[in-house]
This record gives C-alpha cells, sequence and structure tokens, in this order.
C-alpha cells in the first residue's frame, strides 16, 4: 500500500544500548504513524513503520522536504524482543516530550534515513 504523508517531526534518543532515530508522519486519512530505525556497534540500521505499537516494513520515498511516500510491505513478525521495546519507549518518550531526552535533531539528509529497511 503506497501512501503520501508530510513529515511533523525528527526526534532521536539513546535506549539500553540502541539508536534510536524516528520521524513522525500524518497520513491523508489524519492518522499518524512513525518511521523509526534503530541501531547499535554490534547490530545494524533496520528500520520500521510504527502505527499504534505495531510494526510494519516499509520504504520511505522522499518527495521534498516534508512530503514523502511510504509503501508500507506487511508486519513485522521477526521483530526483536528488545528492539521492538526500546522503539516503543523511544516513541513513547517523544510523544510525551517528558520521559526520555531528546539528543540531537535528525533530518532525512542523515545517513541511517539513506538506507531501505530491510
Amino acid at each position: 500500500m503506497l501512501e503520501r504523508g508530510i513529515r511533523e517531526t525528527n526526534e532521536a534518543t539513546y535506549v539500553l544500548g540502541y539508536w534510536v532515530g524516528g520521524q513522525r508522519f500524518r497520513l491523508p486519512t489524519g492518522k499518524s504513524g512513525w518511521y523509526v530505525v534503530t541501531w547499535s556497534d554490534s547490530v545494524p540500521i533496520v528500520g520500521y513503520w510504527v502505527v499504534e505499537g505495531k510494526f510494519y516494513r516499509a520504504i520511505i520515498r522522499w518527495i521534498e522536504s516534508k512530503t514523502f511516500d511510504v509503501e508500507i510491505l506487511r508486519e513485522a513478525a521477526d521483530l526483536n524482543p528488545k528492539r521492538k521495546k526500546i522503539t516503543l519507549d523511544a516513541i513513547s518518550g517523544w510523544e510525551s516530550e517528558n520521559q526520555l531526552p531528546v539528543l540531537k535533531q535528525i533530518s532525512p539528509c542523515d545517513s541511517q534515513f539513506q538506507l531501505a529497511p530491510g
């Protein structure tokens, strides 16, 4: 399923040994979702589309600075439980704006957003 949306925010934080970078998007339906990437020194960068606690494999294609197309491929059934927890913890913190500190702002030009999810 291919949808076009608008980027609302960029966030990044460090949780339990993982870096977590996320971009919140709003789709034309009004629903919001997060494209989140996680990585550490010992694990590769992996990206997911996260909506209401569910993880999906997805591909993001940038149209312009805040506009994107997201192709949601399938639900990610093989997600490592630790990655799932740190991702949900990071999103929860970003959404509440006071649980986890934002360490830096990231942009779609940063290297972690140039890789297609596995």
